[in-house]
């Protein structure tokens, strides 16, 4: 056997360094593949026992029933080391609405980052400064708004955040946006 015939030998073995990197190059493709049909199909899931990150059943009858575009926008400013915010707890909520149903969209506004926006639209929806400063979640739809104060979306004792009444508060008000005008007889 000539030496080239040999060397081709040694490399397509087993144990040779081509196989190697074929194998290495397969195994790069298969997680690139898992990686793409995972991002094509989120799904959002919650494993706590309690089940903290889930929508309650009245919930996603709400929003599977939202028949016009329901826009959420949120005026807060992500917590510091200086102050409590309840931004993360209310980007999750709204995340899971979004999710919840295709008619949903989401916009978070940080306050101090984006003022000059944060400033026009609270001047459209009639936003105070002390709304604006303190955090508020405003539903639009149509041509109904409803704005949800910080201060309703959680109950605090001495201060302290004792529970977070999120959901309930932001139920409400989608179902006051979006719910048809009664008939008075």
């Amino acid at each position: 056997m000539s030496k080239s015939g040999e060397r081709l030998r040694r490399a397509l073995a087993p144990d040779g360094r081509l196989s190697l990197a074929l194998g290495l190059l397969l195994l790069a493709a298969i997680l690139v593949m898992l990686n793409y049909i995972a991002a094509r199909h989120y799904a959002r899931g919650d494993l706590t026992p309690s089940g903290i990150y889930s929508l309650s059943d009245k919930a996603k009858a709400v929003l599977a029933a939202l028949s016009r575009p329901l826009r959420i926008t949120v005026f807060m400013v992500p917590p510091d080391r200086y102050r409590e915010s309840l931004y993360h707890e209310v980007r999750e909520l709204c995340a899971r609405f979004a999710a919840a149903s295709p008619r949903v969209a989401v916009e978070l506004i940080d306050v101090d980052a984006d003022a000059a926006r944060a400033a026009l639209l609270a001047k459209r929806y009639g936003i105070t400064r002390e709304d604006l400063r303190r955090g508020v979640v405003v539903f639009s739809s149509g041509k109904r708004t409803r704005h949800v104060r910080a201060r309703e979306l959680a109950r605090y004792r001495a201060g302290k955040l004792v529970a977070f009444r999120g959901e309930s508060a932001l139920i409400s008000a989608l179902l006051s946006v979006t719910a048809s005008a009664e008939r008075r007889v």
